[in-house]
């Protein structure tokens, strides 16, 4: 499951953490995918919601916040696009936009089913991509802090191809290092902590159920404004609902309802 609902962290700089959100278009071989931030306000809820006015469109099968993998200071946007796999570096520029044209810093990526973004994942403070191929295997690509991948991929797991769903929620533990999330076929939320070496200190631990039913689950990071990392779902409904974490590897209470007609980012 590929999310068109994006925890783009501070994207817009104005102090809390966001979602960018790309509608699907219909019809044709080439279409522009409209795009929108929702600036959240830091508090749980969301601000403003302007258009992007951006290029993306239906041949970019991956989007994914990369945090700040250029190292201006600003959350980056990254892209993998079909035809040569291209993976692409769309600069954001602080303000809730881009800095320019996107730039091609890989190829061969259409072979990877999950493209995502960790942030720091190997612990030397410049942010990372981890990928999974149609094997099941998950990669570790180091950036190298100025918006470019350091060497090739490094295998560190295998069995991830059975889950329907992985991301990164950051450091949801409270220890300082990057997790990682996956929902499996029957429902199950699991949790991989990082050891903050680039791999796992573990197995997965088992935190949730009924998340199978959901159509997109991700991080927004700190949405609640508490500085606990927290995790969004969105149902079939169309309700977006935040789950907040409590900075220990578990909940500080279900789900809230904070939106509604998230369906149409499918």
């Amino acid at each position: 499951m590929t999310s068109h609902i994006i925890g783009a962290g501070n994207f817009s700089g104005e102090g809390g953490n966001d979602l960018i959100g790309l509608r699907s278009p219909t019809g044709g071989t080439y279409l522009m995918q409209p795009s929108y931030l929702y600036r959240g306000t830091g508090l749980g809820g969301f601000g403003r919601t302007t258009s992007l006015n951006h290029e993306f469109s239906n041949l970019d099968r991956i989007v994914f916040s990369s945090g700040d993998f250029d190292g201006n200071g600003a959350p980056d946007i990254l892209t993998v696009t079909d035809g040569l796999g291209t993976l692409n570096l769309e600069p954001g520029n602080g303000r809730g936009g881009f800095t320019g044209a996107r730039t091609a810093i890989g190829y061969g990526w259409g072979v990877m089913r999950t493209v995502f973004g960790p942030g720091d994942f190997s612990g030397d403070r410049k942010s990372d991509i981890l990928a999974i191929n149609g094997a099941g295997y998950l990669y570790l690509y180091r950036g190298d802090g100025h918006g470019r991948i350091v060497g090739g991929g490094q295998k560190i797991g295998t069995g991830w191809g059975g889950f329907q769903t992985v991301f990164s929620p950051g450091d949801f533990t409270g220890d300082g290092k990057s997790d990682v999330m996956a929902v499996s076929k029957d429902g199950g939320l699991y949790l991989f902590r990082g050891n903050g070496l680039g791999r796992f200190t573990g197995g997965g631990q088992r935190i949730g159920n009924g998340w199978g039913s959901f159509l997109s689950v991700f991080s927004p990071g700190d949405f609640s404004g508490d500085r606990r990392t927290d995790v969004m779902a969105v149902n079939s409904a169309g309700d977006l609902v935040l789950y907040r974490g409590n900075g220990r590897g578990g909940w500080a209470s279900g789900g809230l309802k904070i939106g509604k007609g998230w369906t149409v980012y499918r």
